[in-house]
């Protein structure tokens, strides 16, 4: 009788280990699909389409439509984690695959910790270049009215140009070329330099890494639990 009752509690206590392994194997795949899913979304949202410069600070904008679904989804997603749910946690998670991407320090707390822009955000898709200044700002017109641009950097006059990023600050009197003067709306031009554009994509690649690693570690695990399950 007693060899049969511990035959029992042995059986029992395999039956339970094996139990505990795979809730425990669920709950380590739970945590790495949530971060695959954030890591993803943060790889698009730091990809440098959706950014702009003002002032030496980068923001986060949202330019269209498809951009405006990403965030709104990205917020979704979050609150729908049910083991990525302290923010700091994430923000951690942010900071550590940012910082070994290999960017300047300068860029890591904008981008783990970015502020909102503060302006209005305007574009204008088309516009000649009417004269170019020597301290970077200049003057251009659309279709239908001409505009002071702080910082829109050198470019060839009486030329046109696509897509100006801009936001608005007043209105701008400035001497024209033939004297006298004229006051026009003035906005500054808060498009990515060179380096900034660098620095993201390689945030954005560096992500990009570590969710492929987090895709082969997820199809290894779960090979591993229906093996188990199976069994």
């Amino acid at each position: 009788m007693k060899l049969i009752t511990a035959m029992f509690l042995l059986i029992a206590a395999c039956a339970g280990a094996q139990t505990n392994l795979v809730s425990n194997n669920s709950q380590s795949l739970q945590g790495m699909i949530e971060e695959r899913d954030f890591l993803a979304r943060m790889r698009v949202i730091c990809t440098p389409s959706f950014w702009v410069s003002y002032e030496g600070v980068l923001h986060p904008v949202a330019k269209g439509p498809d951009q405006e679904v990403a965030m709104i989804e990205f917020k979704a997603a979050k609150q729908g984690y049910l083991v990525l749910t302290n923010k700091q946690d994430r923000r951690n998670l942010l900071i550590k695959y940012i910082s070994s991407s290999g960017v300047d320090v300068k860029y890591q707390g904008m981008i783990s910790d970015p502020k909102s822009l503060g302006k209005g955000f305007s574009t204008i898709g088309r516009y000649t270049l009417i004269q170019s200044l020597e301290n970077g700002d200049a003057i251009i017109k659309d279709s239908e009215s001409t505009f002071y641009i702080y910082g829109l950097g050198r470019a060839a006059d009486d030329k046109d140009y696509l897509n100006a990023e801009l936001v608005k600050e007043g209105l701008k009197t400035y001497t024209t070329t033939i004297g006298g003067t004229k006051t026009v709306e003035s906005y500054t031009s808060v498009s990515l330099s060179l380096e900034e554009i660098e620095a993201l994509s390689k945030i954005s690649a560096n992500f990009s890494r570590r969710v492929s690693e987090l895709t082969a570690k997820i199809d290894s695990l779960s090979a591993q639990q229906k093996g188990i399950i199976k069994y």
